[in-house]
């Protein structure tokens, strides 16, 4: 009789134990089934042509990976457009022809990088620290944002 008590303790225990342990298992791999790859290569070059700089940071104004990544370009001195889509209008448009709601993203002509990845940043983006940055390359603090290109002068 304890015997029996004993077997119905332990399996009432084990059950939902086990339960937990299966649907968190299942719930990580659905995560990570579904997680977007940290780069993705492909052509980018009207992107980053359509926006103006050869590269291209798209974030917003709350996220601190963002601004981690902000810091890393600057200290890296990588010229680079940032695109806040939060406060700007065209910039939500860029990411979403990237078919991604994911920020930070590092964009160049030929790759993006989603997520704050500094080894995977220093292996994309071009940079020289020998060379003085045009101080209208960097992005300022107060967050320059993208604009949409303006139209080439006519002449007549």
């Amino acid at each position: 009789m304890i015997k029996r008590v004993i077997w119905i303790v332990v399996v009432c225990a084990l059950v939902p134990l086990a339960g937990f342990v299966a649907g968190s298992g299942v719930l990580r791999a659905t995560q990570w089934l579904t997680q977007e790859p940290p780069r993705r290569d492909g052509d980018f070059a009207a992107l980053v042509a359509a926006v103006g700089s050869p590269v291209v940071l798209l974030s917003t104004s709350t996220c601190p990976w963002c601004e981690r990544t902000r810091q890393w370009l600057r200290a890296n001195r990588v010229a680079y457009r940032d695109c806040v889509v939060d406060r700007d209008p065209y910039a939500a448009g860029v990411l979403r022809t990237l078919r991604s709601d994911s920020v930070p993203q590092l964009v160049t002509a030929q790759s993006v990088v989603v997520g704050y990845d500094p080894d995977l940043f220093a292996a994309l983006v071009p940079r020289d620290p020998a060379t003085p940055m045009e101080p209208a390359a960097v992005a300022t603090s107060d967050g320059l944002r993208c604009a949409a290109p303006e139209p080439a002068p006519t002449t007549h």
